[in-house]
């Protein structure tokens, strides 16, 4: 997407955005996080990584238990198959760093799936 093809050189909202996001980022939100699981001993809270693809303007969530771990730079949006130019706002639901079950606290469990209707579509095979 060309922000400047018909604004005569001015970028769009989002990349104007996008650019201001960037410059303020604070050095230990630019430390990558190792790749695989995040454990019990990782988690610094609940966290919802709110994302809106500038390609195709799909918006979604990714829940996690870090704080910086998904980034506009390191998350593929689910539409595109790839990582895009995007929106990134996040959300800290929980600070708690234990894992709460009795309902005290937010969890991603007490959030996700949406709704009585959500019908599970796929399952790891075992074995």
């Amino acid at each position: 997407m060309n922000g400047d093809s018909d604004r005569g050189g001015r970028n769009a909202p989002h990349e104007d955005a996008l650019a201001a996001r960037t410059e303020m980022l604070p050095l230990e939100e630019l430390v990558q996080h190792p790749a695989g699981p995040v454990t019990l001993d990782d988690r610094e809270g609940v966290f919802a990584h709110s994302f809106k693809c500038a390609s195709c303007q799909l918006e979604y969530v990714v829940m996690s238990w870090r704080r910086s771990r998904h980034r506009a730079a390191n998350t593929y949006c689910p539409e595109c198959g790839e990582v895009t130019e995007k929106m990134h706002w996040r959300a800290c639901l929980s600070d708690s760093q234990e894992l709460v079950t009795d309902g005290t606290c937010v969890e991603i469990f007490n959030v996700v799936p949406a709704g009585r209707d959500a019908e599970l579509i796929d399952v790891p095979k075992t074995g």
